[in-house]
C-alpha cells in the first residue's frame, strides 16, 4: 500500500509546487480548480495523483518532489524533466471539470488529452518555470497519446487550429470532449456544406461522433504508441466517410459542380451510415451519439479513495489511497 505524508504549506517544496502548478494553469487554463491546497509525498503507486473527493494532490518522494528545486540541476536534468511532467500532468487534470464520463472510450480520450497537452507545452512551461534546456520527456500512456494526437489533426484545420482545438478539450468535461473534436470537424471540414444552425450541427456532430468512439480506447493507456496509431488511423476511415455522407445529404457532393441540395433525410440525422458502421467496431451497449453530445460528464481519475488522501492517476496501474 502507498504512504502518504502530509507536506506542510511552509515547506519549501510545497512553495514550489504551487508555484508551478498555477504557472501551468495559467498557460492553458481549465474550466476549474479541483486542487484543496493538500499536498502529500506519497511512496509507492502513481508519480502524480489527484484525489477528487477531497481534492488533495500527491507526488511521488522519490521520483518527483526531490527534483522541484527551483532552477535547473544538469546532473539530474532527466529526472527534473520527468517530475516537471508530472506536475504539468495533475495541473491538467485539476483543471477539466469533473462530472462522471459517458463512455469508457472517454476516459481513454481524457488520458490521451493530459498526455498531448503535457507534451506540447513542456518545453515553454519548463523555460517559464525557470528549468531551462531539460530534455523533453516521452509520453508515458503512448497508445492513448498517439490516437489522441491523430484525432487533434484529423478535427483541425484553418478554421480552428489544433493549438486552439488542443485548449477547448482542457476546459471541456470528459465526456463532452468528443463534441469538442466533432465541432472542429464541422467547422474545418463542413463549414460550407453546414453554416452554423444548432439543431443541423448538433445531428452533424452525433454523426461525427459515431466513428470517433473506436472500441479501443479503455484499454489504450495501458499499449503501445503502434496501438495507438493504429486507432487513429481506423477513426481516420470512418470519419472520412462520414464526412462524405454529410457533404452528399448536404447538397455538396463533389464540389461546385454538384447537382442542386435536396433537403436532408431528418430520420437519419442521428443513425450512422451503414458504410461507417461497418467499417468500426462498436462496444455493445454504449450511449447513443445522440446522447455524448447531450450528456455532461468528466474525468476519470482512476479509482477514488476515502477521506483525504490521494488516489492514483490513470497512466498508471492503479492503487488504492488512504
Amino acid at each position: 500500500m502507498p504512504n502518504y505524508q502530509p507536506i506542510p504549506p511552509s515547506a519549501a517544496v510545497h512553495r514550489e509546487f504551487t508555484r508551478l502548478y498555477r504557472l501551468a494553469q495559467q498557460q492553458r487554463p481549465g474550466a476549474g480548480d479541483a486542487w484543496n491546497g493538500e499536498l502529500y509525498a506519497v511512496d509507492g503507486g502513481a508519480w502524480g495523483q489527484l484525489n477528487r473527493e477531497s481534492g488533495a494532490i500527491a507526488l511521488s518522494s522519490r521520483h518527483v518532489l526531490p527534483y522541484l528545486s527551483g532552477q535547473t540541476r544538469p546532473e539530474h536534468a532527466h529526472g527534473q524533466a520527468a517530475a516537471l511532467r508530472q506536475v504539468l500532468k495533475v495541473a491538467t487534470r485539476a483543471g477539466m471539470p469533473s462530472t462522471p464520463a459517458a463512455t469508457p472510450q472517454a476516459g481513454g480520450l481524457a488520458v490521451g488529452v493530459v498526455e498531448v497537452r503535457a507534451a506540447t507545452d513542456f518545453e515553454t512551461f519548463a523555460e517559464r518555470a525557470g528549468y531551462p534546456n531539460l530534455p523533453a520527456p516521452p509520453p508515458e500512456a503512448e497508445g492513448a497519446f498517439a490516437a489522441t494526437d491523430s484525432l487533434l489533426t484529423q478535427a483541425s484545420g484553418l478554421t480552428t487550429s489544433r493549438d486552439a482545438l488542443l485548449s477547448e478539450l482542457v476546459a471541456t468535461p470528459v465526456g463532452q470532449q468528443f463534441d469538442r473534436l466533432a465541432n472542429g470537424v464541422v467547422r474545418n471540414r463542413l463549414r460550407e456544406e453546414i453554416p452554423y444552425d444548432a439543431a443541423r450541427q448538433q445531428a452533424a456532430r452525433a454523426r461525427l461522433i459515431e466513428p470517433m468512439m473506436h472500441e479501443a480506447w479503455p484499454a489504450l493507456p495501458q499499449h503501445h504508441a503502434a496501438a495507438g496509431r493504429q486507432v487513429g488511423e481506423e477513426i481516420r476511415t470512418g470519419l472520412n466517410s462520414a464526412v462524405e455522407a454529410l457533404r452528399h445529404e448536404h447538397g455538396h457532393p463533389g464540389g461546385p459542380s454538384a447537382p442542386p441540395p435536396t433537403a436532408p433525410d431528418r430520420s437519419t440525422e442521428l443513425e450512422p451510415t451503414p458504410a461507417t458502421h461497418d467499417q468500426l467496431r462498436f462496444l455493445t451497449g454504449q450511449p447513443s451519439p445522440a446522447r455524448a453530445v447531450s450528456y455532461k460528464p468528466s474525468l476519470g481519475d482512476g479509482a477514488r479513495g476515502r477521506g483525504g488522501a490521494p488516489v492514483e492517476s490513470p497512466e498508471r496501474t492503479p492503487q488504492r489511497g488512504l
